[in-house]
């Protein structure tokens, strides 16, 4: 029972952390591309097509 606590609370602290990982990355990316298309809007007044 002691072994199969600890290996279900080591798989829900990779899940989280994978999770989390992911979750920044998402965030990252949103921004940057956010930036980027707001410097092209302000430059070249190019519509982004999504």
């Amino acid at each position: 029972m002691n072994m199969c606590s600890t290996v279900t609370r080591s798989l829900v602290a990779y899940i989280f952390i994978f999770y989390l990982s992911n979750l920044g990355i998402k965030i990252y990316y949103n921004l940057s591309i956010f930036s980027n298309s707001a410097s092209v809007f302000r430059h070249r007044n190019f519509t982004l097509k999504l």
